[in-house]
């Protein structure tokens, strides 16, 4: 009988042990996460500890460190036919201020979440 007992309650504690650690995510300073509750959007967290509800939340981690790329010089010519020897450096997706808003917009425009429009002010 104590036994059964016993074992009850260590399956309990287990559970809620996993339970805890499936809803508990650490964000770094530079990220930000978009959670999602059964598919919609309840807002962007910000760094430091984030709570979800296992099986119901679905967090998106947004990086929000600026990658730069190193292009080989090409030779270009202006408007105005002025040859000129350039080395450039690109931003992956253009220069994006908040990335993590931006994810969000685009989950509120039913957009994927690299494919968000911003409109109007906005811009």
């Amino acid at each position: 009988m104590w036994t059964a007992v016993l074992f009850a309650v260590i399956a309990v504690v287990a559970l809620v042990a996993v339970l805890a650690g499936a809803s508990i995510r650490i964000l770094r300073e530079y990220e930000r996460a978009v959670v999602f509750r059964l598919g919609r959007l309840l807002g962007v967290k910000g760094p430091g500890l984030v709570l979800l509800i296992p099986a119901i939340d679905r967090m998106v981690r947004v990086d929000l460190r600026t990658v730069t790329l190193d292009i080989p010089p090409q030779d270009l010519i202006t408007r105005d036919n002025v040859p000129g020897d350039r080395l450039r450096r690109a931003l992956p997706r253009g220069h994006i201020a908040d990335r993590a808003d931006d994810a969000a917009l685009g989950a509120r425009q039913g957009r994927p979440r690299h494919a968000a429009v911003r409109t109007g002010a906005a811009q």
